[in-house]
């Protein structure tokens, strides 16, 4: 997500555009995935696109939590760290600590992250 983030940053749409469709491989059903695409999709100048997406990206957020599994979340969170995104498997973790407080795999992603419930 951070190449993503650089490539719109510097206007280099075409690396953008390579990165959204690696991350939409990957996660398509990831909130800030879609909320990125909307910004390249208004950059590029097609609102429409960019409007969909947005709403798209606010559903997703919306839903998210109702539906992670654990196991891949733990997994999602673990690569977010390893890529620098620490805010974002903090909040992650933080997330999955509330809806399972007693799951060793969530416990254990904590204490790697150096977070205590």
């Amino acid at each position: 997500m951070q190449a993503m983030e650089a490539a719109l940053a510097a206007g280099d749409l075409q690396a953008a555009r390579a990165h959204l469709r690696d991350l939409l491989a990957f996660a398509p059903a990831e909130a800030r995935v879609w909320a990125m695409a909307a910004r390249l999709f208004a950059q590029e100048g097609d609102i429409k696109r960019a409007q969909a997406a947005q709403k798209r990206a606010e559903r997703l957020s919306r839903s998210a939590l109702g539906r992670v599994r654990i196991p891949p979340a733990v997994r999602l969170a673990r690569i977010l760290w390893q890529q620098g995104e620490k805010e974002a498997a903090r909040a992650m973790a933080a997330a999955l600590w509330m809806r399972n407080p007693d799951d060793a795999r969530v416990q254990a992603l904590l204490q790697e992250l150096g977070e205590q419930p």
